[in-house]
């Protein structure tokens, strides 16, 4: 019973990734925007693979958050396209997650 009541939480991100779209743009962004839909595929895979107990599911979701930073330092920041709301304010929040996430795994009895 305890191992499937906290599953849900390593869906978190891409539960709210999805409310955030569907909020911003309707439902026909997930199928205009093929980025917006391999940006919840890939987290809703970290979050399948989490829990399924494997920690490489956190990495999955550590390397997402990395990559979109260093996409906006290099695309956004460099280019100066005057974009004003920083992807680290939701990025890095999102790498603390999933490092606690990997902790958590990590740390479960069943997988030592």
């Amino acid at each position: 019973m305890e191992k499937s009541k906290w599953r849900i939480l390593y869906f978190l991100p891409a539960i709210l990734f999805l409310a955030i779209v569907l909020a911003a743009g309707g439902i026909t962004v997930l199928f205009t925007a093929p980025v917006t839909m391999a940006n919840i595929l890939v987290l809703v895979i970290a979050g399948i693979v989490l829990s399924k107990g494997k920690v490489w599911g956190a990495y999955l979701g550590i390397v997402y958050g990395a990559g979109w930073i260093i996409y906006d330092i290099l695309y956004h920041r460099i280019n100066n396209y005057g974009r004003h709301f920083p992807l680290e304010v939701i990025c890095i929040p999102l790498i603390i997650y999933y490092i606690y996430c990997a902790i958590a795994v990590k740390t479960k009895p069943e997988n030592k």
